[in-house]
């Protein structure tokens, strides 16, 4: 080939080329005789059709190349080798392709290996799912009494309860001590629309406050799940929302409205139909010692929730325990319980937990009990250090930063839903496993389960 002038070296590679083709389209034609005469493909056969399936790479076209291609330059151009350098030998042109069909038809299979994986891991947690809702539809609902005095019922629970039934299950497992009815609650919603529809000058003292509580409801009722779009103005929740609230403000008027019952109603809502139902739910639920404590305000129920959660943390995050609760003198923020727990248990989480979360902590709580709420305070401040913890500027500007994040408005958690940001600790499974992890029996279980 060096002895060749350039016009003979040229033609000659491009004969090649040509004989190439030749070559492999021959090659090709004795397969497909050789496939059509055996009754089945072998492996080898199988791998040689994926690897002629995967399409070569273009030929490369500069475009520096200003002028039109002459057809002996076509004819030589390359297709692992740009056009402005010079030409590639054939024979090391067919070894890169092959290299590059091998390369191809291994990255198509790990990427259909990859898919399987994540197809598998998917119906396997499908299946799980599937399986833990036939627990609960076919066994622990039907056979009620018998199922949750069971050991091993207590696992289903944390693994969360079926959406068919848990509207139902908590209910159930609430109860009613109460002795509400639907006539409890048609009474209170007709009280409560007697005093929306009198006049000003006919309302006493009690009824004009409860008529204020009332513009609250309205007000609240906005920022309810605003990702929903079911709670707001002509939204087709709304008026249950609104009637079950201010039917529980009648019922209790020792309590009035306090931020967080139209979200815990809401939620409800979301598990329940009939309104009735709601209500009843509803006034057990915020009769169990801790929320009707904060409901109340009484000082001994929340002073001694409080710390009972900070005891908690302190065994399971020092660290953060000793950044919120320490002095100055110690690098702490010196923050007191109240500053620190108060908004999330006066309204079960509802605050800030995402709508997965939350309903999952309730799903637990309706079993066990307070201590429950305790374990939960301890496991959103552990997966949320690592935020706290990071928070800068001067002690005052941290201490506000910490405290608007865990209270009443959406400043330093997500945009738009304003929930706290637990991504970083897993899914919802992996959450409920700190939850669980939090649980220190001999202080968890003094908190009692009812008044």
């Amino acid at each position: 080939m060096a002895e060749l002038s350039e016009e003979a070296r040229v033609l000659n590679q491009v004969l090649e080329y040509h004989a190439d083709i030749a070559d492999r389209k021959l090659g090709e034609d004795l397969q497909n005789m050789s496939r059509l005469s055996r009754p089945s493909f072998d492996e080898a056969s199988k791998r040689n059709s994926k690897s002629n399936s995967i399409p070569l790479p273009p030929v490369q076209k500069s475009s520096l190349d200003f002028v039109p291609i002459s057809k002996e330059k076509e004819a030589i151009l390359s297709r692992t080798r740009p056009s402005w350098l010079p030409p590639k030998d054939p024979r090391e042109e067919r070894r890169h392709l092959k290299e590059y069909q091998k390369m191809m038809a291994k990255s198509i299979e790990a990427e259909k290996r990859r898919e399987e994986k994540v197809k598998m891991q998917k119906c396997q947690k499908d299946d799980t799912r599937e399986s833990l809702n036939r627990l609960w539809e076919q066994y622990v609902c039907p056979e009620w009494n018998t199922a949750i005095s069971e050991r091993s019922t207590r696992e289903l629970w944390w693994r969360g309860v079926s959406p068919k039934v848990r509207g139902e299950v908590w209910q159930r497992a609430v109860g009613n001590q109460l002795s509400l009815s639907e006539k409890s609650f048609t009474a209170a919603l007709r009280r409560a629309r007697d005093i929306r529809y009198k006049k000003a000058d006919q309302l006493s003292e009690q009824d004009s406050a409860t008529r204020a509580w009332f513009a609250d409801i309205e007000r609240d009722a906005d920022a309810t799940f605003p990702e929903l779009n079911l709670f707001q103005r002509n939204g087709p929740m709304r008026q249950d929302l609104v009637d079950i609230c201010q039917a529980y403000v009648c019922y209790r008027s020792d309590v009035g409205f306090v931020y967080g019952i139209q979200l815990m109603t809401a939620l409800l809502l979301l598990q329940l139909e009939n309104p009735w139902e709601i209500f009843v739910c509803l006034a057990n639920c915020l009769n169990r010692a801790t929320p009707a404590g904060f409901l109340i305000c009484d000082a001994s129920v929340t002073g001694r929730t409080y710390v009972q959660a900070a005891d908690v943390l302190a065994v399971k995050a020092p660290r953060l325990w000793q950044y919120l609760f320490g002095m100055a003198q110690e690098g702490g923020l010196g923050l007191m319980g109240e500053e620190v727990f108060e908004p999330m248990l006066r309204t079960l989480f509802a605050n800030g937990l995402d709508l997965e979360r939350l309903v999952r902590v309730w799903d637990c709580w309706a079993f066990e009990g307070d201590r429950v709420l305790v374990r939960a305070a301890a496991a959103i401040l552990s997966c949320l250090e690592g935020q706290i913890l990071g928070i800068e500027g001067d002690r005052s500007t941290r201490k506000r930063r910490v405290i608007e994040m865990l209270g009443w408005g959406p400043v330093g958690r997500r945009e738009k839903t304003g929930y706290w940001n637990l991504e970083q600790v897993g899914d919802v499974d992996a959450f409920m496993k700190v939850v669980k992890s939090m649980g220190r029996k001999e202080k968890v279980d003094q908190v009692p389960n009812e008044i």
